[in-house]
């Protein structure tokens, strides 16, 4: 049997209601056995738990965002790392039932599971087909192969927008454009006929369409050295183009949409 290799937890400093414990503690047993049905993949991907942590939120604040990495070194020397990065923003969906909300309520804990496409699952049932377990198989081999693994929060964000964590890769910055744009976009989808608001949208998504299609810029600025003005309008047109498929593929009903856009909430996320 390969043998595990060694296994450290960080998490965020001088920060101590809000933390990570490894897979060998008794929280992240009671928080794989405690996820709700909509979770029951958690307790599928038993063979990744060793490589899990928990993220105890015992702060009297809910959280909307977190991002955990898993770094290390495999047998050449080679440097790793890859991220859970997790949000519930909702700013690119036109429904009622996927308002903001919190991610990790005050005073709760949620296991934390290294994921990678095509391991990304929406909560819900869903079936477990061949690829998903042959992903996990590859992700496990993967794993194994590694000296050591240290798995750190790198960044929170709270309900009331207040950003912590040393953020090295930047996530703070992508989430909030990612709220500034979905407010602007918002702003735009809350007055006017059908038309007009077509029309506004079209402007915004072909203002930044070009930088759009640049992912990396999107979603990983920093490290593209991209500016938060570019990444911003990027996100803006990002969001304008899927509501603009929205309302031409389901007919959404601005009327019926608008009270539940108009009650969205984008706080401004601040250290």
């Amino acid at each position: 049997m390969t043998e595990m290799p060694a296994i450290t937890v960080k998490s965020i400093a001088g920060q101590p209601s809000v933390y990570l414990l490894p897979a060998t503690s008794s929280q992240f047993k009671n928080a794989v056995k405690n996820e709700p049905p909509a979770f029951e993949y958690v307790r599928r991907m038993a063979g990744l738990h060793p490589y899990s942590v928990v993220l105890m939120n015992e702060s009297d604040k809910d959280i909307w965002a977190y991002a955990v990495r898993w770094s290390g070194k495999d047998p050449e020397g080679k440097d790793i790392s890859f991220s859970r990065v997790e949000s519930n923003f909702s700013t690119g969906f036109p429904d009622a039932s996927l308002l903001p909300g919190g991610l990790l309520q005050a005073g709760s804990t949620q296991a934390v599971i290294p994921l990678i496409h095509p391991l990304f699952i929406t909560p819900g049932p869903r079936s477990w087909d061949n690829e998903k377990s042959k992903a996990i198989n590859d992700l496990l081999s993967y794993l194994r192969r590694l000296v050591n693994i240290t798995i750190t929060l790198d960044a929170v964000v709270f309900a009331d927008g207040l950003a912590i964590g040393d953020d090295p890769e930047g996530r703070i910055f992508s989430w909030r454009a990612t709220l500034e744009a979905g407010k602007e976009v918002a702003r735009v989808m809350a007055y006017g006929d059908v038309a007009t608001v077509r029309s506004e949208l079209e402007t915004i998504a072909e203002a930044g369409r070009k930088e759009a299609e640049n992912t990396t810029t999107m979603f990983f600025a920093p490290s593209s050295a991209a500016s938060y003005e570019t990444v911003l309008r990027a996100l803006r047109s990002h969001l304008a183009q899927l509501q603009l498929w929205f309302m031409k593929t389901r007919a959404v009903d601005l009327e019926q949409f608008r009270p539940a856009n108009n009650n969205r909430v984008f706080p401004s996320i601040h250290r």
